[in-house]
């Protein structure tokens, strides 16, 4: 196949595996792409005969990138970054109605489009391009215009605003509820299978952090990690294990039914929601708008 000029391999193939990488999930990227699963995976298969080298690890129904596919996402990423920044410039979309949020895969889907109807219904004029990434690092990026994002404290070169805090407790699937329905003690649960999300920040709560809360300091043996939350929450319903929930995200989940809290015990999260903007990059008025909206939410529900 013909490279061209710049000797690139498929653009379409690289988009692809861009998806991917930042999801680290081939349902994720296809759902994001507006395609089927199995378009992705052959549009990666390509890819990886085009350039000679494999670029993803698969596992299960977990998938990450080797050291060469994370050289690639980072390059990609802030390609496309630049790319986006540059062409948002002089294209002919409304510019003041029209900004880049940022956000996680999980807020997003779990507690923002639940509610963004609400702010269409009062500016139907404002268009949002949605920048989803579960790695905290992309809050600076220079094409995102706001990005909300939990963490432990606030971005000292960003301006923020603290939005809510959170509370953490275990949740699992109905059916593994009424089979642990005799747990009694946050220490029963070491035994069983735990689900976690794996994250970049150090600082994260995963289960250790969560038991040490109750003086529990213990090896976990049977605990399975996963690089999305999306495909953890839907790993603990499927029966594969007990999950720490993060209140905010998981309590449609709980009122749809498709999942129970586990023991009657909880945290306070450590970290909180803010939102984001930077320093020296002007909001226009779409982005104002949202930023007010997002504010006087009641009680931010």
């Amino acid at each position: 196949m013909s490279r061209q000029f710049y000797n690139l391999p498929s653009l379409n193939a690289l988009a692809t595996f861009e998806a991917v990488a930042r999801h680290g999930s081939i349902t994720l990227a296809a759902t994001e792409l507006g395609v089927t699963a199995g378009a992705v995976s052959r549009q990666i298969k390509l890819l990886e005969n085009e350039i000679g080298v494999e670029l993803l690890v698969r596992q299960h129904k977990k998938i990450h990138c080797n050291p060469n596919g994370q050289a690639l996402y980072e390059s990609l990423r802030l390609s496309f970054s630049n790319l986006s920044k540059t062409i948002n410039e002089f294209s002919n979309k409304p510019g003041e109605l029209t900004f880049t949020l940022g956000s996680t895969t999980a807020f997003s889907s779990l507690w923002l489009m639940p509610r963004l109807n609400r702010f269409w219904k009062k500016y139907p004029d404002v268009h949002i391009n949605h920048n989803l990434s579960d790695n905290n690092m992309d809050t600076l990026n220079d094409a995102i215009d706001i990005s909300i994002r939990y963490g432990l404290s606030q971005h000292k070169t960003l301006d923020s605003k603290f939005l809510f805090s959170d509370e953490i407790y275990p949740v699992c699937s109905p059916e593994l509820a009424k089979k642990f329905k005799h747990l009694s003690k946050p220490d029963q649960l070491v035994e069983l299978p735990l689900l976690q999300l794996h994250h970049e920040d150090k600082s994260w709560t995963d289960w250790p952090r969560w038991l040490k809360n109750f003086n529990i300091h213990v090896p976990l043996k049977n605990i399975s990690s996963f690089n999305n939350y999306i495909i953890a929450l839907q790993a603990a319903q499927d029966n594969q294990g007990i999950l720490l929930g993060w209140n905010r995200l998981v309590k449609p989940l709980i009122e749809q039914g498709k999942l129970c809290r586990l023991l009657d015990v909880s945290i306070k999260s450590p970290g909180s929601y803010y939102l984001y903007s930077h320093n020296q990059k002007k909001l226009n008025k779409g982005a104002k708008l949202f930023v007010e909206w997002v504010l006087e939410q009641p009680s931010l529900d």
